[in-house]
């Protein structure tokens, strides 16, 4: 087939497909983790340089919120809220909480620093861990259960709902 005809055929095939010609962004191809999925086994590089890996924290509920920016006001609220709540949460009923941003940890380090934050939060500068766990560019809450299953991957920016919810797990 000469050059020309195939992208004939590619031309037809993108129309009838509905592709725009442009890439997919990754996010809206990987569906959502089902509940009862695995946690994946991605190391979470947090503000002070710990590795942590969540299939290891089996026995603990988590929550991983993904925001898009630490500037982005969606992912400020959350993590306000979250804080606000940290001790009930963490302190009380045991669940981790863990911000992850595009952010480096230099930069999370100050910003929670500026913040009298207690929360951590992971560094993902190039994207991976959104990637992996699936949530594009947030927001995005992944709650993982006790025996280190997705309990529930929430895709908005409700965090008194998230800290209910959150709660009403834990008891």
């Amino acid at each position: 087939m000469t050059d020309a005809r195939v992208s004939l055929v590619l031309l037809l095939l993108c129309s009838l497909s509905g592709c725009s010609g442009q890439p997919e962004r990754a996010h809206a191809a990987a569906p959502s983790f089902e509940p009862g999925a695995r946690v994946p086994d991605e190391p979470l590089i947090l503000q002070d340089g710990f590795e942590l890996r969540l299939p290891a924290m089996k026995g603990k509920l988590i929550a991983v919120f993904f925001c898009a920016s630490l500037d982005d006001p969606e992912c400020q609220r959350e993590a306000q809220v979250l804080a606000e709540h940290h001790a009930e949460l963490h302190d009380d009923h045991h669940v981790v909480v863990i911000g992850v941003s595009p952010a480096t940890t230099a930069v999370h380090k100050t910003w929670l620093a500026a913040q009298h934050s207690p929360l951590d939060f992971a560094a993902d500068p190039d994207g991976r861990v959104a990637r992996v766990f699936r949530v594009g560019e947030g927001p995005a809450v992944v709650v993982v259960d006790k025996d280190s299953s997705i309990r529930a991957v929430w895709r908005d920016a409700d965090p008194e709902r998230h800290v209910r919810e959150l709660l009403a797990a834990a008891r």
